[in-house]
């Protein structure tokens, strides 16, 4: 079967049966996370970064976010999404039906990619620049205070 100019996300049974779509309102989606808890799917569009409410299909909410996101990294005890793309590190809250952007990094680290270990809550960010490798990794800081929110280191 040929599917020809459509923009949709297809969901696919273990025995490679389509088991629903998507329809995409955007273009060239490169990335996604699905978070089994709220049945919220994340998709990396070209620039954006968008929601869906898996039950119903529909689109909920969209942030911006550069252009050349491949990657999407969901902490779900946190709910921040984290996206890379274009050289800057994005983190996105995702509250049930709202995303709304966090804190944007611009590490000079030309990566497309992130990961995220969840178990040490670290994130990391590969690229190039120049002919360099570098990697950059974030993790979290011990608090000052009780009760103050924790900072993220950089090495």
């Amino acid at each position: 079967m040929t599917i020809q100019d459509q923009r949709e996300v297809v969901a696919v049974h273990p025995q490679l049966r389509v088991v629903k779509r998507y329809k995409l309102n955007a273009s060239q989606p490169t990335g996604l996370t699905y978070d089994a808890r709220t049945n919220w799917l994340y998709v990396s569009v070209r620039y954006a970064v968008d929601s869906f409410n898996t039950n119903t299909g529909a689109e909920v909410n969209r942030v911006p976010a550069a252009a050349g996101v491949d990657t999407l990294w969901l902490d779900r005890e946190s709910r921040t999404v984290y996206a890379a793309g274009g050289g800057s590190l994005l983190m996105i809250r995702a509250d049930g039906q709202h995303l709304a952007i966090a804190d944007e990094l611009s590490p000079d680290v030309k990566g497309h990619t992130v990961a995220y270990d969840p178990e040490k809550k670290m994130v990391f960010l590969p690229g190039a620049r120049e002919g360099q490798s570098k990697l950059l990794i974030l993790w979290p800081m011990a608090n000052q205070a009780e009760g103050d929110n924790a900072e993220a280191g950089v090495r």
